[in-house]
């Protein structure tokens, strides 16, 4: 009883490899994700993993630190705010007025 079950798991492991392993759409992936991973995430992963005590105690002490995170928040909420602010415009208009190709320009946005 026990070999057929180790048989089965076997054989279903098999069936696995060859229906999802082997698909060309699975190793496509695989070569579009793969550097993306080694390039992007592995350096960030290891960049918290290097990081020591020192290092983070002088970014905090930095007075500069604050001003640049203050900035990037700044742009960050005026960025938003104006992309809400036209946006909403843009989709009042959109709705509101009778054009030929709305449909069009509406998929386009």
């Amino acid at each position: 009883m026990e070999k057929v079950v180790k048989n089965n798991k076997l054989e279903r492991v098999k069936r696995f490899f060859k229906q999802v392993i082997l698909r060309p759409s699975f190793l496509l992936q695989l070569g579009l994700f793969l550097p993306l991973f080694l390039f992007l995430l592995l350096p960030l992963i290891f960049m918290f993993f290097k990081v020591d005590g020192n290092d983070l105690s002088y970014v905090f002490t930095d007075s500069v630190f604050y001003k640049s995170i203050g900035n990037s928040l700044v742009y960050s909420l005026f960025g938003a705010l104006i992309s809400l602010v036209l946006a909403t415009i843009t989709a009042y208009y959109l709705n509101r007025i009778k054009i030929k190709g709305k449909k069009w320009f509406v998929i386009l946005l």
